[in-house]
Order: C-alpha cells, then structure tokens, then sequence
C-alpha cells in the first residue's frame, strides 16, 4: 500500500504507512527522498533509535555535507562502512576535528 502511496505522489501516507507499521528504513526512506527532510528524517530517527534509520540518515547528511550531523548519525548506528566518503568530505570541508571521533569509533570494528 505504502509504496502505491509513493506512486501516487502521497508521500506523508506511505511515510505513516511505514511507521505504523514499523518499517522504519523505508519510513526514514520516504522523509530523505520522496519528502525531502533531513530535519523530520532526524527526530525520526531518534525516536526509533534504529542503528539502520540512523545509518541512511548519516548518508544523506553526509551528501548534503553536513559532515558534523553525519558523523554524529553514523557514531549513533555504530556503522563505518562510509569512512572514505567521511574522510573525504572532512577534506573537501578542511574541517578535521569532528572526524576524530569518527574514526575512533571506526577503529574499534
């Protein structure tokens, strides 16, 4: 049903849809791509603290450079599978404080 919403263009009810259902990935999904809220996708992800919702999270700050919100995201879901694109960004940004912790927690997996 959701994803016929999407069709339909009727994002904020596939996004409900989602929720109620619990299909937090492609809830967070609908808010980043279809909605197109980074804003909403992050109090979503803090009230369902998924390590998966915060994941695509941090991917779409990070593509948005958002580098300090991402790194904060991508600490939340224990996840550094993106530390290239991480590092790269911190490089584009000359911005390397943040990055630290990142790869702190990048070292320990």
């Amino acid at each position: 049903i959701a994803l016929e919403a999407i069709d339909n263009n009727l994002f904020e009810e596939a996004f409900a849809i989602y929720k109620k259902f619990e299909v937090n990935s492609s809830a967070i999904q609908v808010l980043i791509d279809n909605i197109k809220s980074l804003d909403r996708a992050y109090e979503f992800a803090e009230r369902c603290a998924d390590p998966e919702v915060y994941s695509l999270l941090a991917k779409a700050q990070l593509d948005q450079s958002l580098l300090k919100e991402a790194i904060d995201s991508y600490i939340k879901a224990d996840d550094p599978t993106n530390y290239m694109e991480v590092v790269d960004c911190a490089h584009r940004s000359d911005n390397y404080t943040d990055v630290v912790r990142y790869l702190q927690m990048a070292k320990g997996k």
